[in-house]
């Protein structure tokens, strides 16, 4: 039986955010982005704007998978973070068999995450966890202050690569920037009036790396009914 949107994030609140070793942050991209107020097409994600946006999304994901990347943390903000978990798990259906050891993780930052969501986002984000995405909360506690930098640094930890929808705005998307940079994370940008990626650097290591980290995480969320 379908869980309901609330009876999931309910359950996740239980569960304990996934921890990563060497070789599993290496294969894993994040994603940060602007929220609507920041992208030129606001909340319409079914404008061409934003299907252009996804599509560019889809290609640079898809770029990393073919490189064996195959963990993708998103952070499960309104905007542009719903638009990449989208282009992710298209991307990987699109793949079939061939994508069957890679994750998608919607990384939430605090239990009542969503309470202030348009209805429109909130069966967005139930799309996307019916659509293979993967789902858990980064603190075990409700909303304060600096608990979305929290899980911004998460994610660019647990990653060595950071894909962001940006075009030189201050703010959270910049700040996330700016640690992975300091963190030496290779950086790809996407400005989401253009659609055009610009690549910053890369960083170096050889290609081995392992599964263990993403068979025991798909067992443990599929419980809270976040995937097919």
């Amino acid at each position: 039986m379908n869980l309901s949107l609330n009876e999931r994030l309910e359950f996740l609140k239980h569960k304990q955010p996934p921890s990563a070793g060497a070789d599993d942050i290496y294969r894993t991209v994040s994603f940060t982005g602007y929220r609507p107020g920041k992208l030129p097409f606001g909340d319409d994600y079914e404008c061409e704007m934003a299907g252009k946006l996804k599509s560019a999304l889809m290609s640079v994901f898809e770029q990393f998978f073919l490189k064996n990347y195959n963990c993708f943390l998103t952070g499960g903000a309104m905007g542009s973070d719903l638009l990449a978990a989208d282009a992710i798990s298209e991307m990987l259906k699109s793949y079939g068999k061939k994508a069957s050891r890679s994750i998608s993780f919607i990384c939430l930052p605090c239990h009542n995450h969503i309470k202030n969501w348009s209805q429109k986002e909130k069966d967005y984000l139930e799309r996307l966890l019916n659509n293979g995405n993967f789902a858990f909360y980064v603190s075990d506690r409700p909303y304060y202050k600096g608990c979305m930098q929290v899980r911004n640094e998460y994610m660019v930890d647990n990653s060595s690569a950071v894909v962001a929808v940006y075009d030189g705005k201050s703010g959270g998307t910049k700040n996330t920037l700016d640690y992975a940079e300091k963190m030496k994370k290779k950086i790809v940008t996407i400005d989401p009036s253009t659609a055009l990626k610009t690549e910053f650097f890369v960083t170096n290591r050889d290609t081995s790396y392992h599964f263990n980290f993403l068979h025991d995480n798909k067992a443990e969320y599929k419980t809270a009914g976040c995937t097919n």
